[in-house]
């Protein structure tokens, strides 16, 4: 996968690229190792952690510049530093293994944590205030739409009225909520769809997407 990047991604070895989901620099690096000491490099990420990890790991490199960032705010970053174009962007959407085994982060039903969800936790809204403030057919929309769930009304339904009794805090009380109205074959399947269509919507990451590829 990284070779292929690398040879996709790169059209001259002095040129200006963007690594718009930067996280941990695993890319980074090696896209790096095939740039010229006269290349650019701009990592972007939403995800506070992944700034400061991947500052740790490239912030020796003189070519390499990290900033915070949405997706949606690429072009305001290049014009603040003064590039009005790039040679090459890189773009690996979804969640990273490191967001999903951080139990505090909320992304994973597999451990107990905080339903937060946000790649940024300073902005927005969590995953928990979400479902405290979502009605029944809005909530069974997200699921449709953004996991495709063909449950998504039954368990729309199921998980307002266990609000009704209590709020929603972590992610094994709402894995708990799926999997009681879920056949027992289909559970994981449901329970990853849930997931990744709460996260989606909780980081607007189709509106930031819409945003960002025309600026690409």
């Amino acid at each position: 996968m990284v070779a292929e990047v690398v040879r996709l991604l790169i059209t001259a070895r002095d040129g200006i690229y963007v690594d718009a989901t930067v996280g941990g620099a695993g890319h980074a690096v090696e896209i790096l190792k095939n740039l010229s000491s006269g290349a650019q490099y701009l990592g972007l990420d939403a995800d506070p952690e992944a700034v400061v990890a991947a500052r740790e790991r490239l912030g020796a490199d003189r070519r390499v510049t990290i900033r915070q960032a949405r997706f949606s705010q690429l072009s305001d970053i290049l014009q603040a530093l003064g590039l009005p174009s790039c040679d090459g962007i890189f773009a690996d959407l979804g969640v990273s293994s490191h967001q999903l085994n951080e139990a505090g982060r909320g992304f994973s039903y597999l451990s107990e944590g905080p339903l937060d969800m946000r790649m940024d936790p300073t902005r927005g809204k969590s995953a928990f205030e979400l479902l405290q403030t979502v009605d029944e057919n809005t909530l069974s929309g997200i699921l449709q739409k953004y996991g495709e769930e063909r449950l998504a009304r039954r368990i729309a339904r199921a998980i307002l009225k266990h609000r009704q009794q209590q709020p929603i805090r972590t992610t094994r009380e709402l894995a708990g909520i799926v999997e009681s109205v879920t056949p027992f074959q289909k559970r994981i399947k449901t329970l990853s769809r849930v997931f990744q269509a709460l996260r989606i919507a909780v980081n607007e990451e189709l509106q930031e997407l819409e945003k960002f590829l025309p600026a690409a």
